[in-house]
């Protein structure tokens, strides 16, 4: 492994690639350091033999812009192919459509008058939302104050349930506003059935692409490197890098952080103590996600909001709804999410015992859903799945530059209030990238 660097990312995700790429691409030449054999973290996919499937559900939407224009880049733009996503609601033992306006005026769990205030509130999501004063507001009031309070306990309550937990309480109106002006966009004029895109064949073609991309321009990745510390000098930062059990020590005039805050935080020796206390106001959340594949297609919406509170999973998706089984070698795709706090006793649970009671549940909503329509599953865990959007966190979400001389930033941790898809990470990346290229005097030509 080379020893001696201009600049060091941290993490083999999105955000590290293409902060690498882009790197390499203006003629610094990174090293890029990942702890796991494979690149693409969140990104990475089970590996079926026949074909590859995401651990995590991946889309692309219209609005997306900055990845439309990556894929362009790279070659991989004709070979997005764009679908309709069915979304569906499962309340109280009922299924209900929720795609077009006639879906809208026939859904079962609200009014006349209450399917009217929902539809005309969200349609005003198209317009400019306040994000200031929307970041000290918390969900629950602003949501109440927008629909109602039975559309908020019916419709939304569960879904901040799902994605907060106990934090609910705490959650940021401009997140979750955010959020709802996404899906409003995904839809187009009309509100006709929301618009999706997929990579053919699976985004691990766009984390092949990265790699290319900076290996062919002189960059270094280095996968199965644990960093075990991060320590600034007067010469730069050292750092100390496990490779198969050997300890090597690498140094980097700077270095761009793409791990989760906490990490970070670990690895820092005597970091300020007022940057240690705002980096630690970053809280997270985990997931479980469990993918099967299964013998029959299970539903008939790509998307599947659970708004019943006494079920394990706060959603499913049935990949191959949006994306043809004839892909997956007839095999369908389906996965079920469920976000938590580490201190729940699913996270320690074993995989048998996870897909048990996922099966179970499932069950529960599907009756003629049996084991023996089950070809595989497999079971990913992420302890840093998404940072927790709460209030205020505008105050004081981690800016690119920090406070330690040489120490960059990017990452899902900057893309709020909007949503932490590959499109927003991806962007985050390239702010950072030019405040590094600015410290390191890089004039675009090679020279620095």
């Amino acid at each position: 492994m080379i020893k001696d660097v201009r600049i060091a990312v941290l993490g083999g995700g999105v955000a590290g690639l293409h902060a690498a790429y882009l790197l390499a691409k203006a003629g610094v030449t990174p090293l890029l350091i990942e702890k796991e054999d494979s690149l693409g973290g969140l990104c990475s996919d089970h590996d079926r033999t026949t074909y590859r499937i995401e651990r995590y559900y991946h889309h692309i939407f219209p609005t997306d812009t900055s990845l439309l224009e990556l894929l362009d880049e790279m070659g991989l733009a004709d070979d997005v192919m764009w679908r309709s996503g069915k979304t569906g609601f499962y309340f109280e033992g009922t299924f209900y459509d929720l795609n077009t306006p006639l879906d809208l005026l026939r859904f079962g769990p609200l009014n006349l008058i209450e399917r009217i205030r929902l539809g005309v509130q969200t349609l005003r999501m198209r317009g400019e939302l306040d994000w200031e004063h929307l970041d000290g507001v918390d969900a629950e009031h602003w949501l109440i104050a927008t629909y109602g309070e039975s559309i908020y306990r019916k419709m939304f309550r569960p879904l901040l349930l799902t994605k907060f937990g106990l934090s609910m309480d705490k959650a940021s109106a401009a997140f979750v506003g955010g959020r709802l002006q996404a899906r409003v966009g995904a839809r187009g004029p009309g509100m006709v059935k929301e618009r999706l895109g997929y990579i053919h064949g699976g985004f691990h073609r766009l984390i092949e692409a990265w790699k290319r991309g900076i290996e062919e321009r002189g960059g270094h990745i280095a996968t199965g490197a644990d960093v075990r510390s991060l320590e600034r000098s007067d010469t730069g930062f050292s750092i100390r890098v496990n490779i198969d059990g050997t300890e090597e020590v690498i140094r980097s005039d700077a270095v761009l952080n793409t791990l989760p805050i906490p990490l970070l935080l670990q690895l820092l020796s005597n970091p300020p103590s007022e940057t240690r206390a705002r980096l630690s106001r970053i809280s997270y959340r985990a997931v479980l996600c469990l993918t099967i594949g299964l013998k029959r297609r299970l539903m008939p919406y790509y998307w599947l909001n659970i708004l019943d509170e006494g079920l394990p999973f706060g959603g499913i998706i049935e990949h191959t709804n949006l994306v043809p089984e004839n892909d997956y070698t007839g095999e369908h795709i389906v996965y079920i999410f469920r976000y938590l706090d580490t201190s729940d006793p699913w996270w320690t649970m074993d995989e048998a015992r996870i897909r048990h009671e996922v099966l179970t549940g499932l069950e529960r909503i599907f009756p003629d859903l049996s084991e023996e329509d089950v070809i595989w599953s497999a079971l990913a865990r992420d302890e840093y799945a998404t940072p927790q959007f709460l209030t205020e966190y505008g105050d004081h979400m981690p800016r690119p530059r920090t406070d330690i001389e040489g120490l960059f930033m990017a990452g899902s941790f900057q893309v709020y209030p909007f949503s932490r898809n590959i499109n927003n990470t991806i962007q985050a990346s390239a702010t950072a990238v030019d405040d590094v290229k600015a410290y390191l005097r890089w004039d675009g030509a090679g020279q620095g």
